[in-house]
């Protein structure tokens, strides 16, 4: 336990240097050794003043986002009290990063000195909670309204030079932050001064119109979430100038106990903690990722110029290979636009832009991507020819380059059997059912090697993308998923529903789009949606003009209804309403099933796996943690009684995964 905290006596000061894992992460054999050492400095005759400190890559991160839990809160808070009340002043040296409950300690401290490049913040607030250990307190009395809400609002970390920022400390130090705090707390301890305890500070309420400025413009911002902890900061900080210190402490701690015990928290927590293990490929381990400076794109519809373009702005050299005179015109007024774009709202400088665009190369032949060292092959064409492109770019591809192919039944076995070195080729999915949208499936073929591997989760982070390991199958998560959930919004379309009703209810419900919206983005007519039981929504894109499908003119809306009469009249289903909350949990049983059926086929290695191919690539909302995630709040015995009705109303597909009578036998958890 003593490990976690060194103790030092050195010139009348007690050093408590923190030296525990990753980034000094808060744990409980942390919190107990800090307490142990602040009690042993107390009983030291020699001792008049403690210093608290990390390493210089940080003081501390705060906790692990799945050790967050009420009581380990609960222990923090108690030795933040424990620090305030020390009868020895206590300084904190904060270097590097101070988050989280890492900041609540140094907000505890008496006298706080920082590095210049330090940054602090509270990450949490994006988890759907706040601070529970007296931070929402202790901020408003040292700086007032704004710069305490700035803090605990901003989410990102800040840097401590803002103007804002820095009056919280006392000194901010070009270098050398640790050797300074000593001769500050030797000072205090040559001159027996006491402690400084933010709980007496009233500095932060002198200026009763800022304070109350502050909470007024705060309270206009919109929540970045539903259920986001926003309203309960700002009522908390107002009630740092109402109440009582220690009546404040216990106003926060409520709120806190609250917040941590929402679903919203659990699911954020939950897609943290799967976010990170999603990106933990097996082949990372032994993979080495090789260097990419030019990156080529065949094609330049939608995915290939969105992606030359992230790639761009990445830093890349981009090669782009177009055959059809007029797709490379319009692809290339789509980069133009997207970067001058970037100019008007002020991401790039006009230098920036011409720098990329001198940076991006057109060509009409394969052997212009000769010198890439990553080519992704996104020409949207049917397999025979993507088969045919795959065997030229073994011809012409360097030695080492990486060769990807874009959609959601990439057939890498195949492709990989053209090739010189199968161990190269791979496939990317960048789904289009979501605009903007991070997530990336990565299709990992028997002879994908691992270098390959590597490489590709490396230009991909590179590219802020987040991606989810998938064995190749048709469909892949996302439109395997949706394909479920469209299935499952047709048969209560068939028994009476609205479809335009049901998509409304879940955009109501946080998602980006609903099912009949998603049918019309996505290739409907696809194997994978007619294997899903996928009829309706094929139908009409074959009927309507143009493919314009559900969402057509309303002269085609019309004569949809009219059609969707006629059809409901010819299937014999007995009509039926069906409420908000039936067609939220039959999505969502529909979605969480086809993700089970993921599971036992082997093409995902989680269904946390899901969870995040669907909320970062498919508009599923974060705040609800993904659709298995969901389907587990919502309780798997009714995700499987909806199922059941579902199958019971002829929706023979909708049968429920025997994982269910599993998991609810043994009381196990879906969202793992």
């Amino acid at each position: 336990m003593a490990g976690a905290v060194s103790y030092q006596e050195n010139g009348g000061v007690a050093v408590l240097a923190l030296q525990g894992l990753a980034g000094n992460a808060i744990t409980l054999e942390m919190c107990e050794a800090l307490a142990e050492a602040l009690e042993r400095a107390q009983a030291s005759t020699s001792v008049g003043a403690v210093l608290i400190a990390g390493t210089d890559a940080a003081f501390s991160v705060g906790f692990p986002v799945g050790a967050i839990t009420r009581d380990a809160m609960a222990q923090v808070s108690d030795l933040c009290q424990k620090i305030e009340n020390c009868p020895l002043p206590v300084v904190a040296a904060v270097s590097g990063s101070a988050l989280g409950v890492g900041l609540e300690l140094v907000m505890a401290c008496h006298y706080r000195l920082a590095v210049a490049s330090a940054r602090i913040g509270f990450p949490d607030v994006g988890l759907g909670i706040l601070p529970g250990a007296g931070s929402t307190q202790r901020l408003p009395r040292l700086v007032g309204g704004e710069a305490a809400l700035q803090v605990l609002m901003a989410g990102a970390p800040l840097a401590v030079t803002s103007p804002n920022i820095r009056r919280m400390f006392d000194q901010i130090v070009g270098a050398d932050v640790h050797g300074t705090a000593m001769a500050f707390a030797a000072a205090l301890a040559d001159m027996n001064g006491g402690p400084r305890k933010s709980a007496d500070s009233c500095a932060g309420f002198e200026d009763a119109a800022e304070f109350d400025a502050a909470l007024a413009h705060w309270r206009a911002k919109p929540a970045p979430f539903p259920n986001a902890s926003t309203t309960d900061i700002l009522e908390c900080v107002e009630a740092s100038r109402l109440l009582p210190f220690e009546a404040g402490l216990a106003f926060e701690w409520e709120r806190f106990e609250a917040r941590v015990a929402t679903e919203t928290f659990r699911a954020l927590r939950h897609m943290v903690v799967s976010e990170r293990r999603a990106a933990m490929f097996p082949e990372l381990k032994d993979g080495r990722a090789g260097a990419i400076k030019q990156v080529g794109v065949i094609g330049v519809g939608s995915v290939g110029s969105a992606f030359a373009i992230e790639c761009l702005m990445a830093g890349y050299s981009v090669v782009v290979v177009e055959r059809n005179a007029k797709a490379m015109a319009q692809g290339m007024r789509r980069i133009h636009a997207v970067l001058e774009q970037s100019v008007k709202s002020g991401r790039l400088t006009a230098t920036d832009r011409d720098r990329l665009e001198a940076s991006l190369h057109q060509a009409d032949d394969l052997v212009a991507v000769a010198e890439a060292d990553f080519v992704l092959e996104a020409s949207g064409q049917v397999p025979e020819i993507e088969r045919q492109i795959f065997v030229q770019l073994d011809g012409v591809s360097k030695e080492g380059a990486v060769l990807a192919a874009h959609g959601p039944a990439v057939d890498v076995a195949r492709l990989a059997s053209e090739t010189g070195d199968p161990n190269e080729v791979i496939g990317l999915h960048f789904p289009v059912t979501a605009s903007g949208g991070q997530g990336v499936e990565v299709v990992v073929g028997d002879s994908t090697s691992a270098d390959t591997v590597a490489t590709v989760v490396s230009l991909l982070k590179r590219l802020r993308k987040r991606p989810v390991r998938v064995a190749p199958h048709d469909g892949l998560i996302t439109h395997t998923v949706w394909a479920a959930a469209v299935r499952a919004a047709e048969h209560m379309v068939l028994a009476g529903a609205d479809p335009y009703e049901i998509d409304r209810q879940l955009r109501a419900w946080g998602m980006a789009g609903g099912p009949f919206q998603v049918a019309d983005k996505v290739a409907i007519n696809a194997p994978w949606f007619e294997a899903a039981g996928v009829t309706l929504s094929r139908t009409v894109r074959d009927r309507t003009s143009h493919g314009a499908g559900w969402y057509g003119p309303n002269a085609i809306k019309e004569d949809l209804h009219q059609w969707l009469t006629d059809a409901r009249h010819a299937s014999g289903r007995p009509q039926q309403e069906f409420s908000p909350t039936q067609i939220t949990t039959r999505i969502l049983a529909a979605m969480a099933n086809a993700g089970v059926g993921l599971l036992r086929i082997g093409v995902i290695r989680a269904p946390r796996d899901v969870d995040v191919a669907m909320v970062a690539g498919a508009g599923f909302p974060r705040w609800r943690g993904g659709p298995m995630m969901a389907a587990q709040a919502e309780g798997l015995v009714r995700i499987r009684a909806t199922l059941r009705e579902m199958q019971a109303e002829g929706d023979s597909l909708s049968a429920p995964d025997p994982v269910f009578d599993h998991l609810i036998k043994n009381g196990g958890f879906l969202a793992r």
